[in-house]
C-alpha cells in the first residue's frame, strides 16, 4: 500500500528544469488569492468609518462661554473679573474684557446667548476628528459617516475631514465661528477658549474632537463588506498550459500542486480515470510482488537462518516496511525526493551490521527500487540511492568504533552528493537546483549515520545480534567476569587469552568473524571458576585432586564446567551469542582421559566395557563456523601443549589428528564449514602454534656456572 499510494506522488519539484510544456491533466479552478485580497481591500476602502457626535464636549464649551459672559456681567471692574476668571483658567486682556462687558445689557446678552446656542450646529457642520491610526482601521476609507449630530447622519468625503491635531487648521476653523458673534475684539479670546477644549494637552498629543471614532460600528461594517466579497478563482481547462519549458518557480509549483490535487480528486469520481488508476495500481502491485518474491528467494538462499526463525523474518519485514513508510513521509513533508537517501542508507547499514555485506547489498538494492517507486522518482533517483547504499554497505563491514559510523556516513554523504550532482548535470538542471538537491542527499546520509549510532543498541536487540563495538566492550579485562577468571583461575585465563589469538587468526583465514571467536574464547571456560583446582592448567604443582575420585565422579566435574559456564554467563548478562561458545566448544566429544581410566578399571574388575556415550559432553555440537573453529583451536592447543618436544612436524600432525577426530566424530555436521575451509583453519592453527611453541637456542654456560667458586 505504501508503494501504491507513493506512486501517485506529483512527479515535479520546485526549481526543477522541464524541457516540455506541462499541461493540465484535468479541468480545475484555483483560488486567486491576490485578486480576492484586492477586492477585499477595495471593499474596505469603500466602507466608511463611523464617527459619533461628542455631545459632552459641546455641553462643556457652551457652559464655559456662558459662565464667562456671566462673570463679566457681575464683575465691578477688570481687576475683579481677572481675579475670578483666573480661577477658571481664562485670560482676557483689559480691552477684550471691555468688549465682552458691552454685551452684558439685555439685548446684547440675548444675542450672545443665541450665538452660544448656535455653536452646536456650527461645530456639527465641521467634521473635526482625531486622526485614526492604521492599526485601528486598516486602509483609509473614501468616505466617513457622521452619526448623532444636530443634522442627523451626514456622509462626508475623507478629504473633507479636519483634524484637531492640526493647530493651524483648527484655529482658522474656530475663527470663522467666532466672527459670527459680530463682537469685534472677542474673536481671539473666545476662539482660544474653544480650541482649549479641543486641544486640552497638545504637547502630549491629547485631543478631544467634535466627532469621535466609533471602532465597534466601523469594524461591523468592515466585516460585512469583506463577507460580501466571494472567493475569486482562476479557471483552467484540461490541456491548458500550466508551465512553460524552463525552471519551475514558486508560483508555478503551487499551481502544479493544485492541478495534481484536482487530478487525484478526479481519479475517485471519473470512471475512466478510475479504471486507468486501477490498471496502474495492478501493474505496480505486480512489480512489488515480483520484488518481494525475489527478496524472499534471495534471503532463503544466502541467509536461511532468517527464514528459519519467524522473529528474524518478522524483524526484517518490519524494517523494510518502516523504512518505506519513512521514505513516503519525508517526501510528503519536505517535497524533496533526495530525503529517501536517509531510509535507504539506514536500511543498508542495519542489514550489514545485523548480517553480512552480501545479504545487505542484495536486499538494499531491491529496497532502492521500492523506495524510488514510493516517492514516484525516476532512474536518476534510483542511481543516487544505489550509489549511497553501495558505499554504505561496502564500508560497514565491521564497525568497531563509533567514529567509524560517522566516517561511513561522511563517505556516503560524499557519494550521494556526487551522484546527485552528476545526474543533475545529465538532466540539464540549473546549477543552483543541482547543488541544493545534492546537499539534501548529503545531509540525509549524514543524518542516517547519526540515527544509526543512536539506535545501535535497539538494532542489536531487535535482530538478536552483537556488534563489534559490543564485543570489544566485553574484551575489557576490567569486566567483572574476566577479573574473576584471572584472579581465581589464572591458568584458565592465560589459556583463554592464547586460545583467543589462535582462534581469531584461524577465523580470519576463512573470512568469518574473528573478533567474535576471540571474545568467545575469552569466556568459553568461565565455568571452571566454580572448581578451578580440578583442571590441570590450575594445578600449580599441587596434587591431582582426581586421584581420589572415581572416573565417573571426575567426569561429572569436568563436563559440569559447561553448564556452570552457561549459568555464569546468564548471571553476568553476556550476549546470547557468547553463550553458544560456552555450550558448544566441546560439542559432544568424549572425555578421553577418564573414559580410558574407567575402561581400565572395569577391565581390571572383570566388568563389561564402558560405553563412549556415557563419557561424552552433553553438547550441543557447534552450529556456527566460529564455534567450530573454537572447538578445533581448543583441542589443538591442549594437545600441542602436552607434547614433550613440540616440533613443527609434530605440531602439524597433532593439529591434523584433532581436526580429523572432530570431523569423523560428527562434531562438524551441524555447521556449514567446508573441507577447504577446514584445511585453511588447520594451516592457520599450525602457523600460530609453531610461533608459540618455537624452539630456543641453548646458551653455553659460563666458567662460573660449570664449577663452584672456591675460596
Amino acid at each position: 500500500m505504501i508503494v501504491l499510494y507513493g506512486a501517485e506522488a506529483m512527479p515535479y519539484s520546485k526549481g526543477q528544469t522541464v524541457t516540455t510544456k506541462i499541461l493540465a491533466p484535468r479541468a480545475f479552478h484555483r483560488e486567486n488569492l491576490q485578486r480576492t485580497l484586492a477586492l477585499k481591500k477595495e471593499a474596505r476602502e469603500n466602507t466608511p468609518s463611523v464617527y459619533v457626535f461628542n455631545d459632552a464636549l459641546i455641553n462643556r464649551i457652551e457652559g464655559n462661554l456662558l459662565d464667562l459672559h456671566r462673570l463679566a456681567r457681575l464683575a465691578e471692574n477688570y481687576k475683579a473679573f481677572t481675579t475670578e476668571s483666573s480661577k477658571q483658567g481664562w485670560s482676557l486682556a483689559e480691552g477684550e474684557y471691555g468688549a465682552l462687558r458691552k454685551l452684558t445689557n439685555e439685548a446684547s446678552s440675548k444675542s450672545y446667548e443665541r450665538w452660544v446656542r448656535s455653536l452646536r450646529g456650527l461645530l456639527g457642520e465641521e467634521p473635526m476628528v482625531r486622526e485614526v491610526a492604521p492599526a485601528e482601521r486598516g486602509s483609509r476609507p473614501k468616505h466617513v459617516l457622521l452619526e448623532g449630530g444636530p443634522r442627523g447622519r451626514l456622509r462626508r468625503a475623507t478629504g473633507e475631514l479636519k483634524y484637531v491635531s492640526d493647530g493651524d487648521q483648527l484655529t482658522r476653523t474656530v475663527g470663522r465661528l467666532t466672527k459670527r458673534l459680530a463682537a469685534p475684539g472677542l474673536e481671539k479670546p473666545l476662539g482660544q477658549l474653544i480650541v482649549g477644549h479641543l486641544q486640552p494637552d497638545a504637547e502630549n498629543n491629547r485631543f478631544e474632537p467634535v466627532w469621535l471614532f466609533d471602532k465597534k460600528q466601523t469594524d461591523s461594517l468592515l466585516a460585512e463588506a469583506e463577507q460580501g466579497v466571494g472567493v475569486q478563482y482562476d479557471e483552467y481547462n484540461e490541456g491548458d498550459t500550466l508551465v512553460e519549458p524552463g525552471v519551475i518557480d514558486d508560483q508555478e509549483y503551487v499551481l502544479l500542486q493544485t492541478a495534481w490535487r484536482a487530478y487525484r480528486e478526479a481519479l475517485r469520481t471519473d470512471p475512466q480515470l478510475a479504471r486507468q488508476r486501477l490498471l496502474l495500481r495492478a501493474g505496480t502491485a505486480g512489480l512489488v510482488g515480483l520484488i518481494v518474491i525475489g527478496l524472499s528467494v534471495y534471503v532463503g538462499l544466502y541467509q536461511p537462518r532468517v527464514v528459519e526463525k519467524a522473529i528474524r523474518a518478522t524483524a526484517l519485514a518490519a524494517l523494510l516496511l518502516v523504512m518505506l513508510l519513512l521514505s513516503r513521509l519525508l517526501e510528503m513533508l519536505g517535497g524533496v525526493r533526495e530525503w529517501s537517501v536517509l531510509p535507504v542508507v539506514m536500511t543498508g547499514a542495519i542489514l550489514t551490521i545485523a548480517y553480512n555485506q552480501r545479504l545487505a547489498l542484495g536486499i538494499t538494492a531491491a529496497f532502492c527500487v521500492l523506495a524510488t517507486m514510493t516517492v514516484n522518482g525516476g532512474m536518476e533517483l534510483l542511481l543516487v540511492l544505489l550509489a549511497a547504499t553501495g558505499v554504505t554497505v561496502l564500508l560497514s563491514g565491521e564497525i568497531r568504533t563509533r567514529l567509524k559510523i560517522l566516517e561511513v556516513g561522511a563517505a556516503t554523504a560524499a557519494a550521494a552528493f556526487g551522484a546527485t550532482f552528476c545526474v543533475g548535470l545529465t538532466g540539464g538542471e540549473e546549477l543552483l537546483y543541482i547543488v541544493l538537491h545534492a546537499g539534501y542527499a548529503a545531509l540525509a546520509a549524514l543524518a542516517a549515520a547519526v540515527l544509526i549510532e543512536a539506535i545501535l543498541p535497539l538494532i542489536e536487540k531487535l535482530f538478536g545480534i552483537v556488534t563489534a563495538m559490543t564485543l570489544l566492550e566485553w574484551c575489557d579485562i576490567n569486566r567483572p567476569l574476566l577479573k574473576r577468571l584471572a584472579q581465581e583461575t589464572p591458568g584458565t585465563y592465560n589459556h583463554s587469552l592464547v586460545l583467543g589469538s589462535l582462534a581469531e587468526a584461524a577465523a580470519e583465514s576463512i573470512g568469518v568473524n574473528g573478533l567474535l571467536v576471540r571474545v568467545g574464547a575469552y569466556y568459553h571456560d568461565i565455568g571452571k571458576i566454580n572448581k578451578p583446582d580440578y583442571f590441570v592448567e590450575n594445578y600449580e604443582s599441587r596434587a591431582n585432586r582426581h586421584e581420589n575420585l572415581s572416573p565417573t565422579m571426575s567426569l561429572l566435574i569436568i563436563i559440569g564446567h559447561v553448564k556452570d559456564g552457561v549459568e555464569l554467563a546468564r548471571q553476568y548478562g553476556l550476549p546470547p551469542v557468547l553463550n553458544q561458545f560456552i555450550a558448544e566448544h566441546h560439542g559432544t566429544t568424549v572425555v578421553r582421559y577418564f573414559y580410558h581410566a574407567a575402561s581400565e578399571k572395569r577391565q581390571a574388575e572383570g566388568q563389561a566395557a564402558v560405553s563412549e556415550s556415557e563419557f561424552r559432553y552433553p553438547g550441543p555440537r557447534p552450529r556456527l563456523k566460529e564455534s567450530a573453529i573454537l572447538m578445533l583451536s581448543d583441542g589443538s592447543e591442549g594437545a600441542v601443549r602436552a607434547l614433550q618436544d613440540p616440533t613443527p612436524g609434530r605440531i602439524e600432525a597433532t593439529v591434523h589428528n584433532i581436526a580429523m577426530q572432530r570431523l569423523l566424530d560428527g562434531q562438524l555436521d551441524d555447521c556449514d564449514i567446508t573441507l577447504k575451509e577446514l584445511a585453511r583453519v588447520e594451516e592457520s592453527l599450525v602457523k600460530s602454534l609453531c610461533a608459540i611453541y618455537h624452539g630456543r637456542i641453548a646458551y653455553p654456560k659460563t666458567e662460573a656456572q660449570r664449577s663452584p667458586r672456591t675460596a
